[in-house]
């Protein structure tokens, strides 16, 4: 009597999936999400300059986990797993993911085509507004953070507040991901301020060791331009 050998099921491709789907999901998501508040002006920590590695390794992470989903999917199904949908739902959630972050890597360039600000406007604002930034200022000095308030009031937009060396930056804009982009601010300290730059700031072609240059513009007060 002939016994016929047990042919696979598929069910280890189901399973692998399943789980490479739900990476594929989740890297895709924050890389969205990272994507979209970059374009909009808002520098994701997940794009800083000190994180690259990090975001490298979630774009590697979609990237694979996508493609494997879709792979251990339809393997699974050409094994004719018995529960068809697992496979399906899996195949189909890592080709979403695939799509998802092209499409969105799409609508922020569209939202990125916007041009840097220039120091003559960015200079221009600080003196109109002088006393709205000392305002911002005192807030940090007298609660520990910069009061963006009377900076709103007075229609300046600043999209972020950090530190940088001896400098507080008020980031205005900025453009990028991992590895490559731009931020330009205003920054404020009490201690002189290196490499600084008597013209535009985006045209410095200096050595920028800390990835900035700074464009002095009256008192504690410069116009800043980061680029990684």
């Amino acid at each position: 009597m002939t016994v016929e050998a047990d042919r696979p099921n598929g069910s280890g491709y189901a399973v692998g999936g399943v789980v490479a789907c739900i990476l594929a999901v989740a890297s895709a998501s924050l890389l969205c999400v990272a994507l979209t508040g970059a374009a909009l002006g808002n520098q994701a920590p997940l794009w800083s300059p000190s994180r690259h590695s990090l975001a490298l390794a979630v774009a590697g992470l979609w990237l694979v986990a996508g493609v494997g989903a879709v792979f251990c999917g339809v393997i699974a199904l050409l094994l004719h797993y018995p529960k068809r949908v697992v496979p399906v739902v899996a195949a189909a959630l890592g080709a979403f993911a695939l799509v998802a972050v092209p499409v969105s890597s799409a609508v922020a360039l569209g939202l990125w085509a916007h041009p840097h600000p220039s120091d003559r406007a960015m200079i221009g604002e600080l003196h109109r507004h002088r006393a709205q930034f000392d305002q911002a200022i005192a807030g940090l000095h007298r609660a520990g953070h910069v009061d963006r308030r009377p900076l709103r009031a007075a229609g300046v937009k600043v999209a972020d507040v950090g530190r940088w060396g001896t400098a507080v930056l008020l980031s205005v804009d900025s453009w990028g991901l991992a590895p490559s982009g731009w931020e330009k601010g205003y920054a404020y300290s009490r201690r002189p301020l290196s490499p600084l730059t008597t013209g535009d700031t985006q045209s410095y072609g200096g050595p920028m060791p800390d990835e900035v240059v700074y464009r002095h513009v009256t008192g504690p007060w410069y116009v800043y331009y980061m680029s990684w």
